[in-house]
């Protein structure tokens, strides 16, 4: 699986403490293989689920592209 960012994200990340920006990265390696701590969001953001890394959470959801989930 693909992980891509959001422009906003991407800033986001950018502009942590290296310790913080480590451990997202490090995170968002894992989401490739689908590994950390990802729930389910519920209600009307059914479809979007949620990751938890300390205390950021980052809300994605899964998209084919070209027959590859991303």
């Amino acid at each position: 699986m693909r992980v891509e960012l959001s422009a906003q994200a991407l800033a986001f990340v950018r502009r942590l403490a290296p310790e913080p920006r480590r451990m997202l990265r490090e995170a968002l390696h894992g989401l490739e293989r689908e590994r950390g701590d990802i729930q389910p969001l519920e209600a009307e953001l059914r479809g979007f689920f949620r990751l938890r890394v300390s205390r950021y959470r980052v809300v994605f959801h899964y998209a084919l592209v070209r027959g590859q989930r991303v």
